[in-house]
């Protein structure tokens, strides 16, 4: 599977108004008191692979022009964290063209930033189904930061897919073991095909966000692999590989897996790696 870089765009609505009623979404003060932001989102409860939307309202309370200088095309500094403190996406993994905008906000007057972020990670796949914590501030220091939880549903899979480690500590050179119950809830039989043994897509990374292992290091026979799994039945795939200890040092790794193949969602989870 090919990794893709990202371009966030950020689509700019610039609206001046009045000062927008209450919504219950939350309202805070920037540092300098001249400015008070509101997050508004289009929706929390998104399906997977779509589009997160939301704004941020800046409104000016002096009494003198306020000037908002973007040095690229950057807009929002933002995160999306499960309960557990994983990271999915992050702000830095971007790419920005080199645009550079200026705004000025008149007294008692409102701007509409608004911005859309598709759920998808580095490697071009779907954030999986969950609930999410989406983290968002607008770019540059002295500005507030909002928090809004979200959930991202199935969008009318069959499958439901279990992820169970035998372990998240292991020793350096110990094997990592994993399986993935897949259970099929719906009436009718599906039936999942892999054009090799390979199984699982997968990879490791350390706290620098460096890929350490990748299912492409490893060798798969060419034969097809097929499974029927009937209705209210499931299968349960399984694996292992060493940790080997020239490629991992104590310490803390996102292991990140999924079935093969585009159609299934991949889950993350902690790995610590001991002496």
């Amino acid at each position: 599977m090919r990794t893709s870089q990202f371009i966030f765009s950020v689509l700019l609505l610039l609206t001046l108004s009045c000062s927008k009623d209450s919504t219950g979404n939350d309202q805070r003060h920037a540092a300098n008191s001249d400015l008070d932001m509101q997050l508004n989102m289009a929706a929390t409860t998104i399906e997977v692979a779509s589009t997160l939307q939301f704004s941020l309202d800046i409104h000016n309370n002096s009494d003198k022009p306020y000037r908002l200088n973007f040095a690229d095309a950057q807009r929002f500094e933002f995160s999306l964290e499960n309960a557990s403190g994983i990271t999915f996406l992050h702000s830095n993994d971007f790419i920005y063209t080199a645009s550079p905008e200026k705004y000025s906000i008149n007294p008692e007057e409102t701007l509409e930033l608004p911005g859309e972020l598709t759920l998808t990670d580095k490697e071009n796949l779907s954030i999986p189904a969950g609930d999410y914590i989406f983290n968002v501030k607008l770019f540059g220091d002295n500005f507030p930061l909002f928090s809004k939880d979200i959930s991202i549903t199935e969008s009318g899979s069959d499958l439901q897919y279990t992820l169970t480690l035998t372990a998240t500590t292991i020793a350096a050179g110990d094997e990592l073991a994993f399986t993935m119950d897949v259970a099929n809830p719906g009436p009718e039989t599906i039936n999942l095909i892999f054009p090799s043994s390979q199984i699982f897509d997968f990879w490791i990374k350390n706290d620098q966000g460096n890929t350490v292992l990748y299912h492409n290091h490893f060798y798969y026979t060419q034969r097809i692999e097929r499974y029927d799994i009937e209705s209210q039945e499931s299968e349960v795939f399984a694996s292992e590989f060493d940790l080997e200890t020239d490629k991992f040092l104590p310490g803390e790794y996102i292991f990140k897996v999924k079935l093969h193949g585009d159609s299934h969602p991949y889950f993350m989870q902690k790995l610590t790696v001991t002496e």
